[in-house]
């Protein structure tokens, strides 16, 4: 088990959160992970090769959170600060991971589903969502004005 702190933004301010992931999940196959793999240290390397970036969606006891990630080698690198899912569920398809809109990725409830087809993601799961390659991590929402940042 690894615990997973990070601020998690809302419109009305910010709130530390810690989760104790015991299950880690890599969509779009739905593979088991090590949640020994999971970090949350900056890391950055010039000489490493881009490392898939993925927005990984976080069961948490009140709500589902939603932040970056990044698969390499030897880690599964998560940012620190994450948003209240129910905050940009509503204009999903227009937030940006690295330049790309998710709109161009399957729907978070749909990765849910089609997990284990609940409709809610359990407590203390980390799923990784689609990935695109990158070393600087971005997930952009223009409606909120606001940006998650991480490089690994």
């Amino acid at each position: 088990m690894a615990t997973l702190s990070f601020a998690g933004h809302a419109k009305g301010g910010v709130e530390q959160v810690s989760v104790d992931i015991d299950q880690l999940v890599m969509a779009p196959d739905y593979r088991s992970a090590p949640t020994e793999r999971l970090t949350q240290k900056d890391r950055r390397d010039a000489k490493q090769a881009p490392a898939p970036a993925h927005v990984v969606l976080i069961g948490a006891a009140e709500r589902l959170w939603v932040t970056v990630g990044a698969d390499h080698a030897d880690a599964l690198a998560i940012a620190r600060t994450a948003w209240r899912f129910e905050e940009v569920e509503p204009h999903w398809g227009r937030l940006m991971l690295s330049g790309v809109a998710l709109a161009t990725m399957r729907a978070p409830r749909d990765l849910i589903a089609g997990w284990k087809g609940s409709e809610r993601l359990p407590v203390g799961v980390a799923l990784f969502c689609d990935a695109l390659p990158s070393l600087d991590i971005e997930l952009a929402d223009p409606v909120l004005g606001r940006a998650i940042k991480h490089s690994y």
